[in-house]
């Protein structure tokens, strides 16, 4: 290959590093990232690779290898650079979810990986995955809309749970600041309700135990063992599946944060 050619094909892929973050994901932090990543590419093979192949670079087997190591170095760079927009968001999104636990150790937080839901649906899975899947303990923090509490479905897995001796707390009268009063005949709707729930659970004798209990004044929860704790703002035991913008949650892995959240909740209520 004439030298002008592959010096041309070097500034080439370089300068569509730089552009390919901006032009497909709207992100100087991934073009960034891809052009220096594609920079340091050529640098190990200028000066490491040629040096030991100069007689192979454009033959055989060895032809494979720059295209393995420059797609290695794309899909490093575009996943640090999602997960670093996706932290930028969440802590955009901190004041919101209205917790002090969060907001107070949140640059701990988001050195471990965050996700999100944000249909119902997504939700929904959730929050049965969890109940099927726990070891220990399931908290559930709702608002008052909680007729999924009724559900059939829903009471046969909370059930299955029940029976593997997990220990499930269920808080409810969580409401968003601005949103109008509660009624209360509502109030008193969602009591019974989950008052039938308990003498249900307390019936069958399972080997886990259910507890319900008033819990105001933060966003909605999920928290699984010490494995994840979701906090957004969907009602989990409501029956409602549409969307709207609040019910966007985020999936937190950091274990310090979901044992002391946990902890809080558990403890609070029984103080």
């Amino acid at each position: 290959m004439d030298p002008l050619y592959w010096v041309g094909s070097i500034g080439v892929t370089i300068t569509f590093g730089f552009l390919f973050g901006r032009k497909i994901d709207k992100s100087y932090e991934l073009a960034k990232w891809l052009g220096f990543g594609i920079i340091g590419y050529w640098l190990i093979w200028t000066f490491a690779l040629i040096s030991i192949f100069a007689a192979y670079i454009f033959h055989g087997k060895l032809a494979i290898y720059p295209g393995i190591l420059v797609v290695i170095i794309f899909h490093l760079n575009h996943r640090q650079m999602r997960r670093s927009r996706k932290n930028e968001e969440f802590i955009a999104d901190v004041d919101r979810l209205d917790n002090q636990v969060l907001s107070e150790h949140i640059k701990t937080i988001i050195k471990d990986p965050i996700d999100t839901l944000q249909t119902h649906e997504e939700h929904r899975k959730k929050l049965i995955n969890a109940l099927k899947t726990a070891n220990e303990t399931v908290v559930i923090l709702s608002g008052w809309a909680v007729s999924y509490a009724e559900d059939k479905e829903f009471r046969s897995i909370l059930g299955g749970c029940l029976k593997r001796g997990v220990m499930v707390y269920i808080g409810y009268g969580n409401q968003n600041s601005g949103t109008k009063t509660i009624e209360r005949s509502v109030k008193q709707e969602t009591s019974e309700t989950l008052d039938n729930l308990m003498e249900w659970c307390v019936n069958k004798k399972w080997e886990g135990r259910l507890e319900v209990f008033y819990y105001a004044g933060q966003s909605n929860a999920l928290i699984k063992d010490d494995k994840y704790a979701i906090i957004g703002g969907l009602n989990w035991l409501s029956d409602n599946g549409s969307l709207n913008t609040d019910e966007l949650s985020w999936i937190i892995s950091n274990r310090d944060f979901i044992i002391q959240e946990r902890d809080k909740i558990v403890m609070g209520h029984q103080e």
